[in-house]
């Protein structure tokens, strides 16, 4: 079932999807998932459109009716669409109470080496988690 929009609750059986086609909305998502994982796999699927264009960004979240299927398809990390490669990856729950870095302005997808905006994008590329720390540590030793 596609919904509106993501609740804000952490739940450990919902995951980070990128690679969704850009014609996708939610309901093609769930479609996609269900088809993957059983008609009654997922609970509630949203992907992430562009504030401007609506256009989606690529990537969103899957909450599965349970744990054991989440598992499943994080263990298979990806599967082919078309050109598409759909990757899921367990959501970060590690960084406290910092809400994954989006109250402090660093992008959450710069953190998991994903961001696709590079320079462009509107959040912090820098701080702990990030790229650019790895490879400033990566120099010093």
């Amino acid at each position: 079932m596609a919904v509106d929009c993501v609740s804000m609750e952490d739940d450990s059986r919902k995951v980070f999807v990128s690679g969704i086609p850009r014609l996708w909305k939610d309901t093609q998502l769930s479609n996609f998932m269900s088809r993957t994982f059983g008609e009654d796999a997922v609970e509630e699927s949203f992907v992430k459109l562009d504030d401007e264009s609506g256009v989606n960004k690529g990537y969103g979240f899957v909450t599965f009716k349970d744990e054991e299927t989440k598992v499943a398809a994080v263990e298979k990390k990806s599967y082919k669409k078309g050109r598409n490669k759909i990757k899921i990856r367990e959501i970060d729950r590690n960084m406290g109470e910092l809400g994954r870095g989006r109250d402090v302005g660093i992008c959450y997808l710069w953190q998991q080496h994903m961001c696709p905006h590079k320079h462009k994008c509107k959040f912090l590329h820098e701080g702990e988690g990030g790229c650019v720390e790895k490879k400033n540590a990566d120099k010093k030793g």
